[in-house]
């Protein structure tokens, strides 16, 4: 039994090598030394150190603020550790685990002690935001000045500034913490010595007024949630934190979560410490937010009653404000739900019904996902839900959406503030859905889908083929090989009638066609690092007029998940057409090693919003390659797809294609191949029509028919062209 345990221990270490990457010695990893929310990590005395393999050791040169720039040895390596300790020789006072380092992506955002998970991205030169602190100074104090400590010493060191508008920087997207003391630089523990101090966590603005005695400031708002793993999901709370401070106001929302938990548990059952009635009773929340476990209120209408009467009377009861708001999220159907419409509209009547019963705010979040599926039932189950029930980051920003809309009674089409991670076509259409739903528009048919975008179309004639190479992209005059990651940082305009999306939510999404860029990110093609940039590329070979449209996507956070090539086409003929005998190539510039392989998929739209999969005919799947190296030469290999589309595109009408370029399956999307469309052409096939000859005998049973834009006379069983002759 022993020896068969060894050569099983031998086989498991055998399957879990690690990738790796090389370096030629120029390159740099960077590292957020804040990036795990202690600003301990670093101070003065700390040196910053980077561990290879568990045995080259690098120290950090300061990039900016808390930002570390690590240059790494030319070679090969699989894994990074962050170290923090009193110098380069001296044994670790922290670290973090033995991180993989991806095949892209240069800088550790955000990371873990003592674990191997770690956030990467792309790094660039930092953003920072300014901030204020506004000081009304009721002291009466000779001398007045405040001095900051945490993140940094934000107004130097001691005594630190005085007067009353005061000013701190944080990086863009970045945390804060600082602990303020108000002084009069007497010195503590003298004679005369006043000081007040307060702490504050967040970037924004401060109004502070300071007495002798306390130092802070009241946000007019403030939210308490009482939820499970619906709102915890993402950090809905959080996010509308970000979306109040953007948005101008003076608000706070604080959570209180047991997941998978309903509210009878919250009430009766709560393990944390302080529990839920205790911080709804310890602070005058001006809004409580109430989360039902998310099937109970379908599945079980009384207990799910009886537990909002139960909050319902404590909050007034105990909340120190006794004008607090009590607002009700309503649940929605699960995604795999085979009676979608009717559960979701029973969880919302059995709201509305709680709601009205005990005077409560609702948030109609199941109203906006029933509209949702009803125009988009083909992909609501991944633009809308991680799982069966869980929310994607975009429904999320629905749900925040319709949160802010619901306590500030401003509709949502006024906010502007979005995550960074969702894109700017999904955040639109986030918006529209919350729009639509905090108005009371709550639909059982699916919206008009017949408005066409006003955009630049590819103009089809009578049964003429039309042919794009996208040579016209130009790029031929460029060297990405000057590029470490060999590719150009540069735009290229697509031709009349195309357009390409860059999906930042998830893989297998598509967007509308008016949203999409008209322009690719980067040029190049050859010799393809495997930390190529992630986005949208002119792809060709170096000093090549031979151009193909495609990209890369990537797992680094707020990277590209999915790549669609659209085009908009409209029939500008005196016939309508019937199908289009549709074909293209697809080129690929870099292997792939990604477990779950890539698709190509065809999709069609009559509007450029709502798309249904043109079907396996125009699906093309590609298996893991054992690596995710370019070529020398290319493209390295070449896939014609021809086939009838049997879409119909009448005269003046409008048909939208996207080829989509995703992971074939899951949500994974780094080691991708570099996939491209080139060479597509459109032939028309016109309508037959057949009508009676009006000279004709009865029994001859002539008759014109017109096929692919040319007319035959068909005439006692034979067939002959307009000159009269048959045709055989």
């Amino acid at each position: 039994m022993k020896k068969l345990l060894s050569i099983l221990w031998v086989a498991l270490i055998a399957t879990t090598a690690w990738a790796s990457r090389t370096f030629d010695g120029t390159q740099k990893i960077y590292f957020n030394a804040h990036g795990n929310g202690a600003t301990w990590w670093t101070d003065a005395s700390a040196t910053q150190r980077a561990v290879l393999d568990g045995t080259t050791s690098v120290i950090g040169i300061v990039e900016e603020g808390a930002v570390y720039a690590f240059t790494i040895p030319a070679g090969t390596y699989s894994t990074i550790r962050f170290e923090r300790a009193s110098s380069a020789e001296a044994a670790a006072w922290n670290a973090t685990g033995d991180i993989v380092i991806p095949d892209e992506g240069d800088y550790v955002y955000s990371f873990a002690q003592n674990s191997t998970e770690a956030t990467w991205k792309t790094y660039s030169s930092l953003v920072y935001n300014t901030y204020h602190i506004y000081i009304d100074n009721q002291t009466g104090w000779d001398n007045f000045y405040l001095y900051a400590w945490g993140t940094y010493e934000a107004f130097g060191a001691w005594p630190g500034a005085t007067g009353n508008d005061l000013t701190f920087q944080v990086v863009e997207g970045g945390t804060i913490s600082l602990n303020l003391i108000f002084h009069n630089n007497v010195g503590e523990g003298q004679e005369g010595d006043h000081r007040v101090t307060l702490s504050i966590g967040e970037a924004r603005d401060f109004h502070l007024t300071v007495t002798n005695d306390w130092a802070g400031e009241e946000s007019e708002i403030k939210v308490l949630s009482i939820n499970n793993s619906l709102i915890d999901y993402n950090d809905q709370y959080a996010m509308f934190n970000s979306m109040s401070l953007a948005m101008g106001k003076d608000a706070r929302w604080t959570k209180h979560t047991n997941l998978g938990k309903t509210l009878a548990y919250h009430f009766n059952e709560d393990p944390l410490v302080p529990n839920a009635q205790t911080v709804v009773a310890n602070t005058p929340w001006t809004h409580i937010i109430l989360q039902e476990q998310s099937g109970l209120p379908r599945t079980d209408f009384d207990a799910f009653r009886a537990n909002v009467q139960t909050w319902v009377n404590y909050i007034h009861d105990s909340c120190p404000n006794p004008n607090v708001k009590i607002i009700l999220p309503i649940n929605w159907a699960y995604s795999n739900d085979e009676s979608y419409q009717t559960n979701n509209n029973t969880l919302i009547a059995n709201f509305e019904s709680v709601a009205q019963e005990f005077d409560l705010s609702l948030c109609p979040v199941a109203v906006a996902y029933g509209n949702y599926q009803l125009d988009r039932p083909a992909t609501i189950a991944s633009d809308l839900y991680s799982d069966d029930r869980h929310p994607t980051n975009a429904a999320t920003y629905l749900a925040c959406c319709l949160e802010y809309a619901t306590i500030f009674a401003e509709n949502p089409s006024s906010i502007t503030w979005k995550p960074d991670a969702l894109s700017d076509e999904m955040a639109s259409r986030m918006r529209a859905y919350a729009q639509e739903a905090y108005e009371g528009t709550h639909r059982t048919e699916p919206a008009d889908t017949t408005a066409i975008p006003e955009t630049e179309a590819l103009i089809l004639t009578d049964a003429q083929e039309v042919t794009e190479n996208f040579d016209s992209l130009g790029g031929a005059d460029k060297d990405p090989s000057t590029d470490t990651k060999t590719g150009i940082k540069e735009s290229s305009t697509l031709p009349q009638g195309w357009r390409i999306e860059r999906n930042l939510n998830a893989p297998r999404q598509l967007g509308a066609f008016e949203e999409a860029a008209t322009e690719t990110m980067y040029i190049g093609g050859q010799a393809l690092a495997s930390n190529a940039y992630n986005g949208t590329w002119n792809f060709g070979a170096t000093g090549s007029q031979d151009r193909a449209i495609g990209g890369l996507t990537t797992g680094v956070a707020d990277g590209t998940r999915g790549i669609s090539l659209m085009a908009h086409l409209t029939n500008n003929s005196s016939s309508d057409f019937a199908s289009i005998v549709l074909g293209y190539d697809i080129e690929k510039y870099r292997n792939g090693s990604n477990a779950a392989g890539f698709t190509v998929q065809l999709y069609t739209s009559a509007n450029g919003q709502s798309w249904t999969s043109a079907g396996t005919k125009f699906t093309t799947a590609y298996t893991p390659d054992a690596n995710n190296n370019g070529f020398a030469s290319v493209p390295a290999a070449t896939t014609h797809v021809s086939d009838t589309l049997t879409s119909a595109l009448p005269v003046n009408g409008h048909l939208f294609l996207a080829w989509n370029i995703s992971v074939t399956s899951g949500t994974t999307c780094n080691a991708a191949p570099g996939l491209a469309i080139d060479n597509v052409s459109f032939r028309p096939l016109v309508k037959d029509t057949t009508t009676l000859e009006p000279n004709a005998k009865a029994d001859t049973k002539a008759a014109k028919i017109l096929h692919n834009g040319q007319l035959f006379i068909l005439r006692d069983g034979k067939t002959y062209n307009a000159l009269g002759a048959e045709v055989k």
